[in-house]
């Protein structure tokens, strides 16, 4: 049962995005509104809310760069392979307190996203719902990756204007906040040479399906990938497999196909590469059923979901669009509330529970 926090936080929250969907304001001044009360939410929660990260990892890591030179922080390795993400670190322990370098850490992703948000979806508040569903949440305890996916989205921005070498210093530098992120260094020629065909769908669809039923087969070719050691990471359970199937396997293809569904015909090119980053996201997603931490990898792909379902319920007939657009939005309200369960968001915390 939420407590009276969350009836205020995520309920209230919830109710006010829909009136100011509907309501006769500027949409992009109103998403502004909307994603900085979001970003309140999670400036001022306890370092408890969420999975422990924020105090097991950050706390810790933010206490001891602080006594350290930069040269002393970087050669400790705060932040393993990730050099960008501890000067960061390091530098904002010299000027401000952990709580204000929390307070900093939401807030660079949640105007990241409000930028890509306004400045590519046709409806931005339905935009943010979509965000407050799908990512909001993660802000709780992927710190560094939000932080990553903040540099991801300015980085697609040179995607869309087919500028390679602008896209990969972004992407470089994501990676080297977390090192997760170089896996878009591919995603560029993907959105370039990949064509919407019957062969494309085959083996989008037959990579989903092989992790599902050739998990093992996977795991033998990361035991042999020396990056990650992914071998003892499993071994040692910090990347358990479970082969169990989670909900978010059938909404992510649910999403990029109804996408693609309504948006297949558009002379957009921009359209085109960002489904086919979704559909790289549904295939990553599936295959965290074998490795767990692939989710991870999935969400830097699945981010322009934020503008492409606005994008699509335009396209939908006008005789039907009132229908789709009241089901899905009461699809991601609701959806919400189970990515907040999953990330122990459930029930709010602020940081007056902190001693």
């Amino acid at each position: 049962m939420l407590e009276g926090l969350n009836v205020v936080f995520y309920v209230g929250w919830e109710i006010l995005s829909v009136l100011l969907s509907k309501a006769k304001v500027d949409k992009r001044k109103a998403a502004l509104f909307l994603m900085l009360l979001l970003w309140l939410l999670m400036a001022l929660r306890s370092i408890s809310l969420g999975i422990n990260d924020t105090s097991g990892i950050y706390y810790y890591a933010f206490k001891r760069v602080k006594i350290l030179s930069l040269k002393g922080a970087l050669n400790e390795n705060i932040f393993i392979n990730e050099p960008l993400m501890t000067f960061f670190t390091w530098m904002c322990s010299k000027i401000m307190n952990f709580r204000f370098y929390i307070a900093l850490c939401s807030l660079i992703p949640i105007l990241s996203f409000y930028k890509f948000i306004c400045n590519n979806a046709v409806k931005p508040i339905y935009g943010v719902i979509i965000f407050w569903a799908l990512f909001f949440f993660y802000e709780s305890f992927l710190i560094k990756q939000m932080l990553a996916i903040s540099l991801v989205l300015f980085a697609y921005e040179y995607l869309k204007k087919d500028q390679f070498m602008k896209y990969l210093l972004l992407i470089l530098m994501a990676g080297l906040i977390h090192k997760s992120a170089f896996i878009l260094i591919i995603a560029y020629f993907c959105c370039k040479y990949v064509r919407f065909d019957k062969l494309f769908f085959l083996l989008t669809i037959g990579a989903m399906l092989f992790g599902l039923f050739f998990g093992q087969t996977i795991l033998n070719f990361l035991y042999k990938f020396p990056l990650y050691n992914f071998e003892a990471y499993i071994r040692e359970g910090i990347y358990g497999t479970n082969g169990s199937i989670n909900f978010s396997m059938f909404v992510y293809p649910l999403l990029t196909f109804l996408c693609y569904f309504f948006l297949r015909n558009e002379k957009n090119t921009i359209y085109k590469k960002y489904l086919c980053l979704m559909f790289i996201g549904c295939v990553l997603n599936t295959w965290s059923i074998v490795v767990v931490e692939f989710y991870r990898l999935a969400l830097y792909f699945m981010t322009p979901v934020c503008i492409m379902i606005p994008e699509a319920i335009q396209n939908v007939p006008v005789k039907y669009r009132k229908i789709i657009n009241f089901i899905i939005l009461a699809f991601f309200l609701l959806y919400a509330y189970k990515i907040a369960f999953n990330c122990n968001c459930i029930s709010y915390r602020s940081f007056l529970y902190d001693e």
